[in-house]
């Protein structure tokens, strides 16, 4: 599956970090 999370600052769409998880 795909997971993701914003990074600490919410008011960037660069701070987007995704994982993969089985």
């Amino acid at each position: 599956m795909l997971c993701c999370r914003w990074g600490p600052d919410q008011r960037s769409l660069r701070t987007l970090h995704c994982s993969v998880r089985l």
